[in-house]
């Protein structure tokens, strides 16, 4: 899935409405909505009774998660060496790990360390290699 694709807004249907079209549980792509864009555009915000604005990595599939991630505050790239399902207090959810190369947040070359993607972007192999390339 691009970065693009990821970064699109989607809103999850919390609650029943009249006349709607999805069921409760129903993620709706901005792109792929029946109701007309100008409804998510300019409304949607106005009942967050009924709809949840789904961040990024929330309710993905693990196979749609990007390949790279970024920490904006820090300008950060990292590889994940994995993806697992996180089924903490912000729902279930996809979460990673990455295996370091060298000392990073505490812990040792070569231990798993969990990522939080609350606070985390997705990033391009581009990113990836200059902030390699930078480290050098």
């Amino acid at each position: 899935m691009s970065i693009e694709d990821l970064l699109k807004p989607r809103y999850k249907v919390i609650a029943e409405y009249p006349d709607s079209s999805y069921t409760v549980g129903h993620i709706i792509h901005e792109a792929d909505n029946l109701e007309g864009a100008t409804f998510f555009t300019k409304r949607v915000h106005k009942y967050p009774h009924i709809f949840q604005k789904l961040e990024w990595w929330q309710d993905r599939k693990i196979e749609d998660m990007p390949e790279y991630l970024i920490f904006p505050k820090t300008g950060e790239v990292y590889k994940p060496t994995r993806y697992f399902l996180d089924d903490g207090k912000f729902g279930k959810n996809v979460s990673c790990y990455y295996t370091g190369e060298k000392e990073k947040r505490g812990k040792w070359k070569g231990e798993e360390t969990p990522f939080n993607l609350r606070v985390m972007l997705p990033a391009t192999q581009t990113d990836y290699i200059n902030y390699q390339n930078s480290l050098k």
